[in-house]
């Protein structure tokens, strides 16, 4: 895998470049171990998470093969049938201009739920 991050001296201090951004960040240090080893932390941050990502889809893969091209249109049809006159949808199609979006709706409330305070939610305004 190339190395996202590339190590270079202005002066006496040591810097990183992102090799795909061309954005240069002090690592704050003159010591040429110290630098290698911190570029060597970055790039192995990246490489893992991308990694990890690609793990984590072959998995998916496996369980439902549809999971990874499916829209969040159709999840949110989904979650829609399933809460079908649950209320937690502020209207037909699972958005609201109003609210952060389904996550912050079901966060929401789950949140007034735990609280005991929830009543269903019908459509209109968000509470």
């Amino acid at each position: 895998m190339k190395a996202k991050y590339r190590l270079f001296r202005r002066g006496k201090i040591f810097y990183a470049e992102n090799a795909t951004t061309g954005k240069q960040q002090s690592l704050h240090t003159s010591d040429t171990q110290e630098a290698k080893r911190l570029i060597a932390a970055k790039n192995e941050a990246v490489n893992n998470a991308q990694l990890t990502l690609a793990v984590g889809k072959a998995y998916l893969a496996v369980t439902d093969p549809e999971m990874l091209t499916r829209t969040w249109f159709e999840v949110i049809g989904f979650v829609e049938r399933l809460s079908k006159g649950a209320g937690y949808l502020c209207d037909e199609r699972g958005l609201h201009a109003g609210c952060g979006g389904v996550a912050e709706v079901f966060c929401h409330d789950a949140e007034q739920n735990a609280l005991g305070d929830a009543r269903p939610h019908s459509g209109g305004d968000h509470p």
